[in-house]
């Protein structure tokens, strides 16, 4: 990777000296470049320079604000520029300021935009930048890294190992041949979906072939697509009262007017935390001898609080309801959710038999041990 650009925008003279004494002495200063601007306009210009190697962003509000002012204009359209150019890549964008309650609300559902009060200093910024560094999350995502160079390479390669001499041709006609107006947005969709699919293969495989543990965030993802309610969504009640899991099978999902649910409680089993640390990991990856056929355990991460599904209390509830009372919450990796309903299956479809007399029956057993 070619070396970092840390680009940071404040107007304060001294402040910025203060700055660049300090990144010259962290550890940071070997694998990058600290950039400061002191205008928005020239912000922009070393963007639009360094875009290719920019792996931090930092900046400051520039109007002089009470706590009742309003943005001035010149932000609002930095804030602009900053949402539509930089905020939706996955580069760590801190809004260092002393007026935060200016972008209050905003920015809110960035995972990597930051808002920190200058009253914390300014190491606060570079110890997360460290930390981000020395996981390898920035040259993963950054401008140039990883996904848009190797991820790409990568699903080439997969994407072309999928086909034989003819069969692109084949698929073509096919579609061409059902609907010839549509057939170049089908097709578009069609063959981004195998090359998706072929990348998550060979992505997932090596956790199967080498029995690599993955980490329990990874049984966990917010959904971008627009239907409403999906298998596996897990769904919090508006008043914080209620979690629920949907179980209604995939492909009545755009159909139905009502969901099958169960519902999701807050914590694990309460024999299992008593129990410590190796129980709630048996649980985990042993559920069923652990917690019987009622409990799913949902291991917790910093995606979500965990938990454990009741497949139990399963019952029907309208679209309706579940629009006006209920919002996504997470949703469930396809591993995870179709363990929920295979164990749901077989919780359901049990037939169980009417109990036998126990006396009855050792006493007979007692009769067959009998010396003869």
């Amino acid at each position: 990777m070619t070396r970092g650009i840390i680009l940071h925008l404040e107007d304060s003279p001294s402040l910025v000296e203060t700055f660049k004494n300090y990144f010259q002495e962290c550890d940071l200063k070997d694998d990058f470049s600290y950039i400061t601007c002191s205008t928005c306009a020239g912000f922009e210009q070393e963007y639009d320079a360094n875009k290719g190697s920019l792996k931090c962003v930092i900046f400051d509000l520039l109007g002089n604000y009470t706590a009742m002012d309003d943005l001035e204009e010149s932000d609002v359209k930095f804030l602009q520029f900053i949402e539509s150019a930089i905020a939706k890549f996955n580069v760590p964008v801190f809004i260092y300021s002393g007026f935060l309650n200016q972008v209050e609300g905003k920015f809110d559902d960035y995972g990597t935009v930051y808002k920190i009060d200058k009253s914390d200093g300014i190491d606060v910024i570079f110890k997360k930048v460290k930390l981000f560094h020395d996981s390898g999350f920035l040259d993963l995502f950054c401008p140039g890294g990883f996904l848009d160079t190797q991820m790409h390479n990568e699903m080439h390669e997969t994407f072309v190992s999928q086909f034989r001499h003819g069969e692109i041709e084949n698929i073509i006609n096919t579609v061409q041949q059902a609907d010839a107006n549509g057939c170049k947005e089908r097709c578009t969709i069609l063959f981004k979906r195998i090359a998706v699919q072929t990348l998550m293969s060979k992505l997932i495989s090596p956790v199967i072939e080498e029995e690599s543990a993955v980490n329990a965030a990874e049984h966990y993802y917010r959904r971008m697509n627009s239907i409403k309610f999906w298998t596996g969504d897990i769904l919090e009640k508006n008043d914080k009262t209620e979690k629920v899991l949907i179980l209604t099978p995939r492909c009545d999902c755009k159909k139905s007017t009502s969901h099958l649910i169960c519902t999701v409680n807050n914590q694990f089993p309460k024999d299992l935390t008593k129990k410590g640390k190796e129980a709630i990991l048996n649980a985990l990856i042993n559920n069923p001898q652990v917690t019987g056929y009622k409990l799913r355990p949902l291991p917790p991460c910093a995606l979500f609080s965990g938990g454990s599904a009741d497949i139990s209390t399963y019952r029907l509830i309208s679209i309706t309801e579940l629009e006006a009372n209920y919002k996504v919450l997470i949703s469930l990796s396809d591993g995870l959710t179709n363990e929920i309903l295979a164990k749901f299956s077989a919780f359901f479809l049990r037939t169980g038999i009417n109990t036998i007399d126990f006396k009855e029956e050792i006493s007979y057993l007692e009769k067959l041990n009998e010396p003869k």
